[in-house]
């Protein structure tokens, strides 16, 4: 993707109770360029219906916030849409190789979502930086577990 921002949305083939998600750049030995790959990264799931909705809003009451874990109001409704709402799952820091041991990286939706039931038929993966290239951001794959 153009520059060091940008997302990525995965339409679902079924709503799923995300668990976990997969990151993975390029091995730093193919890779052209390691400071391409994404750094910061929010992971969204949506909000399908009333119900749904409603176990996110529990989920919001019984967390403490210090930013707005429900999109769907004007903060993204230009980037994302007004009609849909989104609950961020997860928020990480992508390494790449060989910084750590490997190139493919899992990590897990919020402690206090797990278990709750809430699913999404779409995920967005959010990148916030990257690791310093200004050009474009360069994502091999990302998957998506339940």
């Amino acid at each position: 993707m153009a520059g060091s921002t940008g997302q990525l949305t995965i339409r679902l083939a079924r709503p799923i109770n995300v668990t976990q998600v997969t990151v993975e750049h390029l091995s730093w030995v193919a890779a052209y360029n390691i400071y391409s790959a994404p750094k910061k990264i929010e992971v969204w799931g949506s909000i399908d219906n009333v119900e749904q909705l409603q176990k996110a809003e529990q989920y919001v009451l019984s967390q403490k916030f210090s930013d707005s874990p429900i999109l769907g109001d004007p903060l993204v409704s230009g980037i994302i849409g007004k009609k849909k709402r989104f609950l961020k799952l997860s928020s990480f820091t992508y390494h790449p190789h060989p910084f750590v041991s490997s190139n493919i990286q899992t990590y897990p939706v919020s402690k206090g979502l797990r278990g709750r039931g809430i699913q999404s038929s779409e995920v967005i993966f959010r990148i916030l930086s990257n690791w310093g290239f200004p050009d474009y951001t360069c994502i091999y794959r990302v998957r998506v577990h339940d």
